[in-house]
């Protein structure tokens, strides 16, 4: 066939052809990592359309502030919160629950970081969960708060607590807040509970818990409620297995807060729970144990880690627990719950959490390394290092302590056995055990690293490293308290402890000068405060008794001083208060209702019209004074039967420079 005469013909063929697929390109990603995909695009479209239909609406998750200017509440309210319904259920609103609370929890009574606007670092899209849907009220947690709540407590939480970027991935958790609550990788409820209590004390929670005590329980306030929550549904899913890792977390949380609280049982129990759980998961051993004996059971009741960072994360949680325990231990005589002898485990790594990126395991010591408290590698040691490494040292002077006695009776051979338990010449500190412990404590200082010797680094408080500091001295207060005779120039465990309570006197001046907020430091350094205050009224009641006026005025100063910085956290810590009343209760008893007037003249009537209670802090110190008063009646005999008069016994007991290393009187 050819074209009409007339038809333009081209040159060439003209060619044309569809357009090609492109090709889909072949992922290796697991089904799980897609689906997750898809739903955050899903969830992404559902929140612009929520975004466009809500204009002029109030967005909850922007008006979670703190409030500033008066404390007089804006409206009356219920502080016996009780959240039972869904976000948006019944009467209660999600504006309701958040004003409700708001009350108590963005408000301080004094100034310092509570009073300044809290700015958060994390910025997340409008939450799905504060949707009106049927299903979306459904899903949401019973009991837990809205959503745009639980992201301001969480990040109040990461901001002001002391092990929250150690305990948790902040990035991690807060992309995980995304998810809709039946998500696999929504946190746990139990988590949240606990971080909502921890969070709200974290701020300003107990601004008003005079106020809210008088009222009725402690059970009765938002913090009290959450952690009660978190507590029912950890003991829940710890006895089904569920989410195990989360559930140790939160139980950490509320062993933290119950501390903060001042629940002494609460926290005794919690803690040791928590480790018999990490026990339960392997998280006290180290890859490198293996046992001697074949055993049909792992070691472990979950999987083992899939990253190196998830393993970090497992083994941070293990040791904030048992530094914890440790800590809270030094207060009382209570048996630990976890021996270290059944710890195997390697150190924390330093800073990996919070970068997400985990360094060479070359150099990292072990729990059993050699020389542990004095060797410090500088590619493994931070302050967190140094942390748990001082709660090793407490933890050996509380064994030390604790069963000693029980070793004196079952005839150990590194005790001197010739003389009663009860008796002066029975003196541990010949024992070699107890040199070596009190040389570590005091080695332990030295050993530090040059930038690691002060908690104040370019006007920048590090707490973990006020804690490291403080630790040293409670431990060989602990050691050398029951055999000081203070009083006498020639006891070196006079000298000891008379020195350490001044060290941390001067410790806390050097805190206080930087106008740093005492509550962040975390809990042990209440007890360091109590028991140097406590130490030092001892040494106020032999100046008395020889009528030392300088000595009385430096002494009187210093306990004051000391007083006024727990009174003063007291207003926000009920931890704090309740020392309060105890060294008001114990420089009373000890030195005199006119030099308790002189300490604390303000509040000498009305907290001597409070009963302290239970407090194994003052049984601890009580049990030490009869200890004492035990060795000098002894002392007292054998003076008037067997030995001469000392002229030791009448010296002067300020030493101006090291004594001797007599040891006994």
């Amino acid at each position: 066939m050819h074209a009409p005469p007339d038809a333009g013909v081209p040159d060439g063929p003209v060619c044309t052809f569809d357009d090609v697929a492109e090709p889909i390109p072949n992922t290796d990603d697991e089904p799980e990592r897609r689906y997750a995909t898809l739903e955050n695009r899903i969830l992404e479209l559902e929140n612009m359309l929520r975004t466009q239909s809500r204009e002029g609406e109030v967005d909850v998750s922007r008006t979670s502030t703190f409030v500033q200017g008066s404390s007089t509440p804006t409206r009356t309210t219920n502080h016996n919160l009780d959240f039972m319904g869904t976000p948006d259920s019944g009467e209660n609103g999600p504006n309701d629950y958040l004003t409700a609370s708001s009350d108590f929890m963005w408000k301080s009574p004094s100034g310092g970081i509570n009073d300044a606007p809290f700015t958060s670092s994390y910025h997340h899209s409008p939450s799905p969960s504060l949707d009106n849907s049927p299903a979306m009220q459904t899903s949401w947690p019973q009991h837990l708060p809205p959503l745009g709540m639980v992201k301001h407590l969480t990040e109040v939480f990461f901001a002001y607590n002391l092990f929250a970027h150690r305990l948790l991935h902040a990035p991690s958790f807060f992309t995980s807040l995304t998810y809709p609550p039946n998500h696999p990788q929504f946190p746990a409820p139990a988590l949240l509970h606990a971080i909502c209590a921890v969070g709200n004390s974290c701020n300003a929670a107990a601004s008003n818990w005079e106020s809210r005590q008088a009222v009725g329980s402690s059970q009765n306030n938002f913090c009290g409620q959450q952690a009660l929550y978190a507590k029912r549904l950890v003991d829940d899913n710890i006895g089904t297995g569920r989410d195990l890792m989360q559930q140790l977390q939160a139980n950490i949380l509320l062993t933290w807060f119950y501390w903060w609280q001042a629940s002494w049982v609460e926290v005794y129990t919690r803690v040791a729970i928590t480790l018999r759980t990490a026990v339960a998961l392997g998280f006290n051993l180290a890859p490198q144990f293996t046992s001697v004996s074949p055993s049909t059971r792992p070691t472990s009741l979950i999987p083992a880690p899939t990253t190196a960072l998830e393993e970090e994360m497992r083994r941070n949680t293990f040791w904030i627990a048992y530094a914890l325990e440790r800590l809270y231990g030094t207060s009382n005589g209570w048996a630990m719950s976890l021996d270290d002898q059944d710890i195997f485990q390697l150190l924390p790594m330093s800073e990996q959490l919070q970068t997400g990126a985990v360094r060479d395991a070359n150099d990292r010591q072990l729990s059993q390394s050699r020389d542990l408290l004095l060797l410090h590698p500088s590619s493994h040691t931070d302050s967190f290092v140094l942390f748990i490494k001082s709660a090793i040292l407490l933890s050996r002077v509380k064994v030390f302590n604790s069963r000693m006695r029980a070793r004196f009776f079952a005839q150990d051979p590194s005790l001197p056995q010739s003389h009663p338990i009860s008796d002066i010449r029975f003196d541990p500190r010949e024992t070699s055990e107890f040199g070596a412990l009190s040389s570590d404590a005091s080695a332990f200082l030295d050993s530090l690293p040059s930038h690691l010797k002060s908690p104040v680094v370019n006007g920048t408080v590090d707490p973990f490293m006020f804690n490291v500091l403080l630790a040293p001295s409670i431990a060989l207060i602990l050691l050398h308290e029951p055999y000081a005779m203070v009083g006498k120039d020639s006891c070196i465990s006079a000298y000891h402890i008379l020195t350490c309570a001044r060290g941390i006197a001067s410790l806390t001046h050097m805190i206080v000068s930087t106008n740093h907020d005492c509550t962040r430091l975390g809990w042990f350094p209440v007890f360091a405060w109590f028991t140097s205050a406590r130490v030092l009224s001892r040494f106020l009641k032999a100046a008395q008794e020889e009528k030392y006026a300088e000595q009385i005025a430096v002494l009187t100063n210093e306990i004051s001083f000391i007083f006024s910085i727990i009174k003063d956290m007291g207003e926000r810590v009920p931890l704090s208060r309740r020392y309060a009343k105890m060294l008001e209760e114990h420089v009373t008893k000890t030195c005199g209702f006119e030099s308790a007037m002189k300490i604390c003249p303000l509040d000498t009537p009305q907290l001597g019209q409070e009963r302290i209670g239970f407090a194994p802090e003052l049984q601890e110190g009580d049990t030490a004074d009869a200890l004492l008063s035990l060795r000098l009646a002894n002392l007292s005999a054998m003076k008037g039967n067997t030995r001469p008069s000392s002229a030791n016994l009448v010296s002067s007991f300020w030493p101006s420079a090291m004594p001797g290393t007599e040891h006994i009187l």
